[in-house]
């Protein structure tokens, strides 16, 4: 609920409820953005995903790319984990305007989204991709070690 309030000045303010300004912000329309900062953003998201997590997975065809809101971000394909061992999903990570990465995974083939994800912050971004591309037998058994 928005409310108009006075300081102690006498100015005139307008409090405004976390989840008004959530809503603002995550949805919010947005101009296109550079390439150059498209680029930028791209390369951002995949310095914060170890090299060896990639390799693991079989990512592949890396690719800066802009959403359907106008977020940056970063789109690879993925096969031979345990969610996806014979076929090839696409994974795409773009920066929302809160600062934070979407994540989606879409089988390339069937164009089905098979995963999605909001509001993930950098320092989750690995595991959580790695929860979302193997199965979860498979995370009980091996577990998850930081720079996998």
């Amino acid at each position: 609920m928005t409310e108009n309030n006075q300081n102690q000045n006498g100015a005139a303010f307008v409090e405004v409820e976390a989840e008004e300004l959530y809503d603002f912000f995550k949805n919010a329309p947005r101009e296109k953005p550079s390439v150059e900062w498209t680029q930028q953003v791209a390369e951002t998201i995949k310095s914060q995903i170890s090299l060896q997590f990639l390799f693991s997975s079989g990512a592949r065809d890396f690719q800066a790319i802009v959403n359907e809101k106008n977020d940056p971000g970063l789109m690879f394909g993925i096969k031979g984990t345990s969610a996806f061992p014979h076929r090839v999903a696409d994974v795409s990570i773009t920066l929302n305007g809160l600062d934070y990465y979407d994540i989606k995974i879409v089988m390339r083939a069937s164009q089905k989204e098979v995963y999605s994800t909001t509001d993930i912050d950098c320092f989750m971004l690995e595991e959580v991709l790695y929860r979302a591309f193997e199965t979860e037998d498979y995370v009980r058994k091996v577990g998850f070690k930081r720079g996998q």
